[in-house]
């Protein structure tokens, strides 16, 4: 069906129908009404040209507006993702001549208003879907019709302007709530921009992928720098909807004419980066509530600064600071303000910045992160008010009467304060409710100027007469006091909560830049550095901070622990040292699994040098002798997998510490044991250089003796003897690393006498007659297997023996052999007859 036949499909009767069993899962035909809606979807992404013509249709006259929503599908939102480039552009156009149409005599201005806002509402919506095809031309003419309206007012059309949106004039004109709307939607459009990545062809015709840009290499930012510079420059047809200053009138010339000197230099990532940020502070200049001029000046010298384009001399205060240290603080400034455009464009900028920071960027940046209790620097500057208002008025109504008695009432105050403190801490016992002495003295207070502090004292012994009796207006005088007070107190209490919370916010931004500089720089000196305050956020984090604590992780666990790329010079190797030896402090008291990729990754940057070993040997024997050690043993297994050939060289102390008696108990020998066989299994291809095979044959005695000696000290049933799952496993240890041995043996070394083959035929023997385990097959099996393997039959025999071992070969199950596989005889089938019958 053509689409220009479609009103006959789409008729008032149809449209009615269907919306009305669509929105409603329990009408009869709503599945069918489903189907219906799912089958033009069909047809949308079959011929995405029908897509525009089906749009008009569904929020048509017959239709709604708010199809999707009366709807609750997302039917229109999926039509528009579906069709075509052209369809979305006719789209738009029909969008933008509903805001031009004028508004019959009778229409409300709510009315009119609500119509308006659904356009920019749509419009805002196909520019954020990233599914909608867009281009160039069409995102641009978007900008172009929120900035006209958001920024400025239409005084007279212009039909000669390059601003499609100038040629004509929205009667009646937008309401300032309306014009608000379409301000901060388009800071939200610009945000997104800056998110977007697109493939950029350079002059070459080589393509490269940039953020924050058009097809045509230049970012949206600027785009709309330069159309609103196009617009004010118009005076004759618009107007800016804010005045303003001079000062802010000289700012903007001024960052014009920085941002033409920056785009006449090369373009690389710190001039894009700078540009981004001005042309971004530029704009927010417009916003009469936002007060960006600080931050665009700071920006502008701190750009001047960087590139050498002010001829000015500079002063001391300027030169203690470096450029690009100044640019990171304007976009700590801007981060501070919690808004989505100024998040975007700070993150974006320090991407482009990131590769120009220096040392002491770093300590700006994690200063930011670190641990700060907002609720005392608020307490330290300011007062409460409110509640000190309320305890003043009443002091100076009752001033003139309690003249003659201040001295008494000191007393009487004493005397209350104390009584005053008794009660709170019995309710405090119940309640369980922490009280602020200071706002208890507040209200202490406002009863002492109304003459209650001697009505409530009742152990001071005076009489009825000292007692002050209120009247009904004094009384309402004092509930009005007293409530000011605790209003002044429960306000206070949400202030400092907001505060702690909008700190917690702040940092989990800062924690973006961090992010930002691991994922552009990984091979930078100063990367190591962020480490260890990362660590102790995630240590430090409290319950209100759980959201900080899991971005922290989360960028620990994707930049540190699978960074395969790290900095090898130019990092401060006694510094990261130190780190390293706090973050082994940390993990020997806080089980955090993080803590092992973060120590590996220092290891890398350390290149494993001596002093990394000691750092390692020191928490191999923390969690081997101290009782209270909470190192995991995954920390140190990560070590061997990722780290074999340093970890080679522990391999000593490792086998030492599993020595019997040595370890605090027998499952931390055991997991000893189990770490050495994992480095015993990772060694394999370090052992083709023939050092490496003299130094594991010189090693082979350091292990056969603690081994023999656990195996025997088992027979033995103590407290710290091994039980018959962990004699298994110490002999499958032992498997494997004779193996290993015969493995790489060379003619010269003999198996039998480094193994000390007589010494095991003791040990087999003390295992055969235990009472413990000489009724498990498992254990006698294994130790068959490591006697078999110590002494192997000579002569015939071990030639039938090799040969066998080729043909059949062995298979080892958790470092046992099984029985050797035998071949399955294939069975030939004999056809039989298919009439034949069964005798029995």
């Amino acid at each position: 069906m053509p689409p220009e036949e479609y009103q006959y499909l789409f008729t008032p009767n149809f449209m009615r129908t269907w919306i009305n069993h669509l929105s409603a899962p329990d009408r009869h035909l709503h599945k069918a009404a489903k189907k219906a809606a799912s089958d033009i979807v069909k047809a949308v992404e079959r011929n995405p040209s029908i897509g525009f013509s089906l749009v008009t249709h569904l929020q048509g006259a017959h239709g709604n507006q708010q199809f999707d929503r009366i709807t609750r599908t997302k039917t229109i939102e999926t039509i528009l993702a579906s069709t075509d480039i052209e369809g979305v552009k006719k789209y738009t156009t029909s969008l933008v001549n509903q805001l031009r149409e004028s508004a019959a005599s009778d229409t409300e201005p709510s009315e009119q208003d609500s119509k308006r806002r659904y356009v920019f509402e749509q419009l805002a919506a196909l520019m954020r879907n990233g599914s909608i095809p867009k281009d160039d031309e069409w995102i641009k003419s978007v900008l172009e019709l929120f900035i006209l309206h958001g920024l400025f007012t239409v005084t007279k059309k212009n039909k000669n302007s390059e601003i499609t949106s100038l040629h004509h004039v929205t009667k009646p004109p937008l309401s300032d709530a309306l014009r608000s709307t379409c301000q901060s939607k388009l800071f939200t459009i610009l945000g997104d921009l800056c998110s977007q990545t697109k493939v950029v062809k350079g002059e070459s015709g080589e393509s490269t992928r940039m953020t924050s840009s058009a097809t045509d290499g230049e970012l949206w930012i600027t785009k709309a720098a330069k159309i609103v510079e196009t617009l004010e420059q118009d005076s004759t047809h618009v107007s800016p909807l804010a005045e303003t200053d001079e000062d802010i009138i000289d700012l903007r010339t001024r960052a014009r004419k920085v941002l033409k000197a920056i785009r006449k230099r090369a373009d690389d990532d710190a001039s894009r980066g700078t540009e981004l940020l001005i042309s971004a502070l530029l704009l927010e200049t417009y916003n009469a509530e936002d007060d960006s001029a600080d931050s665009l000046e700071s920006c502008l010298d701190a750009t001047e600064k960087l590139f050498n384009l002010s001829k000015k001399s500079k002063t001391a205060e300027e030169d203690e600071h470096s450029a690009i240290d100044l640019l990171i603080d304007v976009i700590i400034g801007i981060l501070e303000k919690s808004s989505a455009f100024g998040k975007s464009v700070a993150v974006q900028a320090f991407g482009l910045l990131s590769g120009s920071v220096e040392n002491s960027t770093i300590d700006l940046i994690l200063l930011q992160l670190e641990q700060r209790d907002i609720n005392e620097e608020e307490e330290e500057e300011e007062e409460d008010n409110e509640a000190a208002e309320a305890v003043e008025e009443m002091a100076e109504a009752e001033e003139d009467e309690n003249e003659d008695e201040d001295g008494d009432n000191e007393d009487e105050d004493e005397d209350n304060d104390s009584d005053s403190d008794s009660e709170g801490d019995s309710v405090d016992e119940d309640a369980e409710i922490e009280v602020d002495p200071e706002f208890r003295k507040q209200v202490a207070e406002a009863l002492r100027v109304n003459g209650m502090a001697a009505a409530e004292d009742e152990d001071s012994g005076s009489d009825s007469e000292d007692e002050v009796l209120l009247d009904d207006d004094q009384m309402m005088q004092l509930d009005e006091q007293l409530a000011k007070v605790f209003r002044a107190h429960t306000g206070n209490s949400k202030e400092k909560k907001g505060a702690q919370r909008e700190a917690t916010h702040f940092k989990i931004r800062i924690l973006d830049l961090v992010d930002t500089f691991l994922s552009k720089q990984p091979q930078s000196p100063y990367a190591p550095r962020v480490i260890l305050p990362l660590v102790n956020i995630v240590v430090s984090a409290g319950p209100d901070e759980r959201q900080l604590s899991e971005k922290t992780t989360g960028i620990l666990r994707a930049r540190i622990g699978k960074s395969k790329d790290v900095p090898t010079s130019g990092s401060d190797k006694e510094a990261t040292l130190e780190d390293l030896r706090n973050l082994h402090e940390l993990a020997r008291k806080t089980p955090i699994p993080e803590l092992s990729a973060c120590g590996i990754y220092l290891s890398k940057v350390l290149q494993g040098g001596p002093q990394v070993l000691e750092v390692y040997r020191a928490s191999i024997e923390d969690f081997a002798r101290r009782k209270n050690s909470k190192l995991p043993p995954a920390f140190l297994k990560d070590f061997v997998l990722r780290q074999t050939s340093h970890a080679w060289e522990l391999r000593e102390h490792i086998v030492g510490q599993a020595t019997p008696g040595v370890a605090i108990n027998v499952y931390r020998q055991m997991q000893l044991w189990q770490l050495l066989q994992t480095l015993l299994s990772q060694v394999s291809p370090l052992c083709q250089d023939a050092s490496v095979v003299d130094q594991l044959f010189s090693f082979i005695p350091l292990i056969r003796d603690p081994l023999y000696k656990s195996l025997s000290a088992a027979c033995e049933q103590t407290d710290h003897s091994a039980n018959a799952a962990q004699v298994k496993e110490l002999l499958k240890i032992g498997l494997q690393a004779v193996r290993l041995s015969r493995k790489t043996a060379r003619p010269t070394d003999s198996i039998s006498s480094a193994w000390d083959s007589s010494a095991f035929e003791k040990v087999k023997e003390q295992l055969a007659n235990s009472e413990r385990f000489k009724g498990s097959p498992a254990i006698q099996s294994l130790a068959r297997q490591l006697s078999s393997l110590l002494a192997p039959p000579t002569g015939e025999n071990a030639s039938v023996n090799k040969k066998r071992k080729e043909t059949t070969g062995e298979v080892t199950i958790n470092g046992a052999e099984s029985e050797p596989r035998k071949k399955r005889k294939k069975v030939k089938k004999q056809k039989t007859n298919k009439t034949a019958t069964n005798d029995d």
